[in-house]
């Protein structure tokens, strides 16, 4: 009698050794299904603030003061401010980050504060997409601002005047300009 007591105490210890083993794999398995949801949703948050900068640049118009702004608010970041005036129109300044093609480091006609010839393409919907086409940082290597105060220069941006603002995406949606083009 005293064994049949000993195997059921041994018995009720190992389940009770069991319920409380699957109880920590249980609580561990919880916490870092929590932690693994709550990182998502931190960088989705992230994401969703990084982009918040861009949001008065997006299918807005906006004053060519502003436009002098954006070029100053975007120099350390990698992203181009690409400008379009009436002096010049079909041609774009390129300030800040330099657009090459992607894959490479070869930058487009865009790199450096030379006017070029290529334009962003609207795709229908008012979405401007450079196909092929991703920010190759080179430090603030563009910011040049001194033609854009200067009435002679083609580069002028009339604080006064008005400048359809746009962002430029990537193939894989990622923003990768300010597209300004001045309508007054």
């Amino acid at each position: 009698m005293q064994d049949w007591n000993e195997g059921i105490k041994i018995a009720i210890t190992a389940i009770v050794i069991v319920v409380i083993i699957g109880l920590v794999f249980g609580f561990l398995y919880m916490t870092l299904n929590a932690n693994a949801r709550s990182q998502e949703k931190l960088a989705s948050n992230l994401t969703d603030f990084d982009n918040r900068a861009y949001d008065q640049y997006d299918q807005t118009e906006i004053a060519g003061s502003q436009v002098i702004s954006a070029i100053k608010q975007f120099r350390d970041q990698a992203v181009a401010v690409l400008v379009e005036t009436k002096a010049d129109p079909g041609k774009v300044v390129n300030y800040c980050g330099t657009i090459g093609a992607a894959g490479t480091t070869a930058p487009t006609p865009f790199s450096g504060a030379a006017s070029a010839t290529i334009l962003p393409a609207d795709d229908g919907n008012g979405k401007y997409v450079i196909s092929g086409a991703r920010v190759v940082w080179k430090e603030s290597q563009n910011y040049n601002t001194q033609n854009t105060v200067k009435k002679s220069s083609k580069e002028y941006i009339n604080p006064a005047g008005k400048f359809a603002a746009n962002l430029v995406y990537d193939d894989n949606n990622e923003i990768i300009a300010v597209y300004l083009k001045q309508t007054k």
